[in-house]
């Protein structure tokens, strides 16, 4: 799901089930995903789980950076 928020797009939630993941499909969003937002002049930003360190990994990959933090999540942005 995505959501416009401001002036930025948020990638709200990705699931993919467990038979399905590691066939690069959350690479694939992720990188479809900023090129949808700068049609529409936007930042991206989402927030991922401290636990889930793949996806914290995958998102860097893509020059996410953490800007806030809390208990349980890190918020990302990639500015386009």
């Amino acid at each position: 799901m995505v959501l416009q928020c401001g002036q930025d797009v948020e990638l709200h939630t990705v699931r993919i089930a467990p038979e399905h993941q590691g066939q690069g499909l959350g690479t694939e969003i992720t990188r479809r995903l900023p090129n949808d937002a700068r049609g529409r002049e936007c930042g991206v930003v989402l927030s991922i789980l401290k636990a889930n360190t793949a996806a914290r990994s995958l998102y860097e990959r893509f020059g996410f950076d953490v800007t806030e933090e809390t208990t349980y999540h890190y918020r990302m942005r990639l500015v386009l």
